[in-house]
């Protein structure tokens, strides 16, 4: 028998004190109960993200949706100049394409559609976006669009990155879903610009992976460009040099070795120099990483009541130095 004497109405009491102390304590734990069997189903009805590309300079994610299309998301913080677009050169067989217009965070979405089983190689580009394309929201359709609209279409030149996914649709009963399989990608010379005040502007742009042509405005009596190999000469070769409407063009191939070389361009008449500092990496493409440069100031029609020269233009006063040091292209890709 308990030492302790209470009355039923203490009981009664302590009861009543406990049952508002637990009550509070069980609505608790049902509303987490709760909120985890809706998290979990909710997850369970949603297809997971595939992160992928990590060998690449632009790792991605894909993800099948709810139709077995597939969602596709490629950053390019490093480059928000440019956006990803597709450069299949030939229409693709199982799927089709399709990019959202407009972008957050400088990432470029895609909808890969399924028209029937099998697989597809589907080529990304990116390119630098039209001038003015992101306040209008979309890239126009054609260069005559383009000019329509009062902004220059993309440069199809000035491509920095190509990748390449392969994509697989599979049927499953009555619908097709997809998945990526695999990716790889290549560095691409984008368009690089110097001079832009001198007599001689130039101006760097890639061909392919493997070959880039430095193209330099001359005049009619700047024949006399050369290119000669400073170093390096196992890993770029020269592969042509004509004067072409104005601009004499230096054409570039990648060497047989990896590793870095150094050229450099020079007319006497001109009383221009331009030197590249180039790299062949080991899947064979060529990127120019350094551009300088000494060229003549631009004449104009008559400064300072100078005396023009034999060509009719001014005579300069000075030189240009170091026109341009670290190329465009290095800095967008982090390297």
């Amino acid at each position: 028998m308990s030492d302790e004497l209470l009355f039923d109405s203490e009981r009664q009491e302590r009861r009543a004190h406990k049952k508002r102390l637990l009550i509070p304590l069980l609505v608790l734990a049902g509303i987490l109960i709760a909120v985890t069997v809706i998290a979990l189903i909710l997850r369970s009805g949603k297809n997971p993200v595939h992160p992928a590309g990590e060998d690449t300079l632009y790792p991605y994610t894909w993800q099948v949706r709810s139709d077995g299309s597939l969602l596709l998301e490629i950053p390019h913080t490093d480059a928000p100049d440019y956006r990803w677009t597709p450069a299949n050169t030939e229409p693709l067989q199982i799927l089709e394409a399709q990019r959202e217009e407009k972008e957050r965070n400088s990432t470029t979405r895609f909808i890969l559609s399924p028209k029937e089983a099998g697989r597809d190689m589907v080529r990304l580009k990116l390119q630098r976006e039209s001038e003015g394309a992101s306040e209008a929201g979309s890239e126009p359709a054609s260069k005559e669009e383009a000019l329509a609209l009062g902004y220059a279409a993309p440069d199809p030149e000035d491509v920095i990155f190509e990748l390449t996914l392969l994509v697989e649709f599979t049927r499953e009963g009555d619908e097709l879903t997809g998945a990526v399989l695999s990716s790889s990608g290549v560095r691409h010379q984008g368009v690089l610009h110097g001079g832009d005040a001198s007599a001689n502007p130039y101006r760097i742009y890639g061909k392919d992976k493997a070959r880039v042509t430095v193209a330099v405005k001359a005049a009619s009596d700047e024949q006399d460009w050369s290119c000669e190999i400073l170093s390096g000469e196992d890993s770029v070769e020269i592969d042509g040099l004509l004067y072409e409407l104005g601009e004499v063009l230096v054409h570039l191939r990648a060497g047989e070795t990896p590793g870095e070389s150094e050229l450099v361009l020079r007319s006497e008449a001109a009383a221009a120099e331009i030197r590249l500092r180039c790299v062949r990496e080991e899947d064979a493409s060529l990127l120019v990483t350094e551009h300088q440069a000494q060229l003549r100031d631009k004449p104009e029609q008559n400064p300072g009541g100078q005396e023009p020269d034999e060509s009719g233009n001014a005579k300069p006063d000075a030189l240009i130095e170091s026109v341009s040091a670290e190329a465009d292209h290095a800095e967008a890709t982090g390297d």
